[in-house]
């Protein structure tokens, strides 16, 4: 159920530290699954995660090198 799922979440531990940023807490939620791949007998998974802010009529590269940044530092963490 939902309610096991969400349980099965809170109890696990990542060694991996991840950033407050939306992307980072979304890549951490899915680091998670992939620990309990096992557990929830998942032969394969597919994941959607999304990382809003890019759409700017102003300071397009400034903001995209901190939107990029963000991804970037996720995606270390989840190495």
């Amino acid at each position: 159920t939902t309610e096991e799922l969400g349980a099965a979440m809170d109890a696990q531990r990542l060694s991996a530290r991840f950033a407050s940023d939306p992307i980072s807490m979304q890549l951490a939620q899915v680091c998670k699954v992939l620990k309990l791949q096992p557990q929830l007998q998942l032969e394969r998974a597919t994941f959607f995660t999304e990382h809003f802010g890019f759409d700017t009529h102003t300071d397009a590269i400034g903001t995209v090198d901190v939107k990029l940044a963000e991804v970037n530092a996720a995606l270390a963490s989840f190495e």
